[in-house]
């Protein structure tokens, strides 16, 4: 592929011309005026520009003396430059300090000496103003409420879904200003209150240990057997329904077993045949068949509602009992007449048995059986036995004695002693 060769003739490249013209510095002083011309941009005019021969007015602050020896060269002075046509008007608006790097120069060039003069010239920013609508207000900025607003407004007009969905999620995060006007007043008002109201350490113990769902005990009590005492735990109209001599005209344990409200607990058939071959008083074997009757109540649970069904499961108590114990550990819930066992009401039946429990065992119970008679976890019984102030401790010599228990018994019980102690509550982290 040739290349083609490049022409020289009737080429219209320009030809430097020696014009012969001698540059010659202005004769001015430096401090003294000179011009500023826009042509010669050394005025920076806006996008509007003026006429070609609009005159221009330089303006300086006065001096104090007509020569003064410290007056600044005349590119670095505050001057202000105005001009002024039919319909617009030019003001300077901002004057850069002259630096060492950048400077601005004006030539005037006489033609016939051919003598180029030339002299340092400040610049000027110029603004404009037309005079029609000098007599308007301008328009005041919006403020970034009204930013937002007017943004929302047409993402919600034009946006797209995504776009949509981000508007009104953040509307509904806003949190109103106005509407937490006082509030802080309020809360200082409250905090100061409740400082002022704030309970003692004795109260707020008396308080913490009175919210326990476990029977009305005794603080002051001296030994274990006043701590719950019998008639709180077993009213004197109920403990006298129940009658036990009809346990000495049976022949067996198992005839016996079966008459009780309960007759599958490992725990009170146990006891029973404790109780009838020591001969023990009657007041022992009331104790245990009302036990046996809060045992079967607990047992019943859900089935509680059906009042007929639960008086043929108690049929062995009187109807004072059975009154006694739906006032006591069932409660009405709104809009319903049925009566039903809550977890609270629960736990405080529990809680009678136990303390029930303890009086029979002499306030050191065996928990594991019954654990395993109430089909709950090991767990759950130490610690609602804990929650009546009682420790889980292994026998120590003495109480082997004092309870006859063989010298190889190191199971763990929960033994009621005084001075009585309940466990500190739990606070709930809160969650981050």
């Amino acid at each position: 592929m040739s290349v083609p060769k490049m022409q020289t003739s009737g080429s219209k490249k320009r030809k430097r011309h020696d014009t012969g013209d001698t540059l010659a510095p202005s004769s001015l002083s430096s401090t003294s005026l000179g011009p500023v011309v826009a042509e010669d941009k050394s005025v920076s005019l806006p996008s509007i520009e003026p006429e070609l021969y609009t005159p221009f007015s330089l303006y300086t602050l006065p001096t104090k003396a007509k020569k003064s020896t410290n007056d600044p060269p005349f590119p670095e002075k505050q001057a202000l430059v105005v001009a002024e046509t039919k319909s617009v008007e030019f003001e300077t608006t901002y004057q850069p300090v002259a630096s060492t790097s950048c400077r601005y120069m004006v030539g005037v060039r006489d033609k016939r000496t051919n003598v180029l003069t030339i002299r340092e010239a400040p610049l000027h920013l110029l603004s404009r103003q037309v005079k029609a609508l000098k007599s308007l207000k301008p328009l005041a900025e919006p403020s970034a409420a009204e930013y937002a607003l007017r943004r929302a407004q047409l993402g919600e007009a034009f946006g797209t879904k995504k776009a949509i969905t981000r508007i009104r999620a953040a509307e509904r995060n806003k949190v109103d200003i106005s509407a937490m006007e006082g509030v802080m007043t309020a809360m200082q008002d409250t905090i100061g209150d409740r400082t002022e109201n704030l309970p003692t350490v004795e109260e707020a113990k008396s308080t913490a240990d009175s919210n326990r769902p476990i029977p009305a005990y005794n603080e002051a009590a001296t030994v274990p057997e006043e701590v719950y005492p019998l008639n709180i735990l077993i009213s004197d109209a109920e403990l006298s329904t129940l009658e036990t001599s009809y346990l000495e005209d049976m022949s067996s344990d198992a005839e016996r077993e079966r008459s009780l409200a309960y007759s599958r607990s490992a725990y009170l058939n146990a006891h029973l045949k404790r109780l009838c071959q020591s001969g023990r008083s009657q007041r022992n074997r009331q104790h245990l068949l009302y036990a046996a009757a809060l045992m079967e109540f607990k047992k019943l649970g859900r089935k509680v509602g059906d009042k007929k069904a639960v008086a043929e499961r108690l049929q062995s108590m009187a109807p004072i009992v059975i009154d006694s114990l739906y006032s006591r550990f069932t409660e009405t819930g709104r809009g319903s007449t049925k009566p039903q066992m809550t977890k609270e009401k629960e736990t405080l039946l529990l809680t009678h048995l136990f303390a029930l429990c303890l009086h029979l065992d002499n306030f050191a119970t065996h928990t594991r059986i019954i654990s395993d008679d109430l089909s709950m976890s090991i767990a759950t019984v130490n610690q609602l036995f804990k929650s009546l102030g009682c420790k889980l401790e292994v026998p120590s010599t003495a109480d082997l004695q004092k309870l006859n228990l063989p010298p190889t018994e190191k199971e763990k019980r929960a033994f009621l002693r005084i001075p009585l102690e309940f466990p500190k509550l739990r606070r709930k982290r809160a969650k981050h």
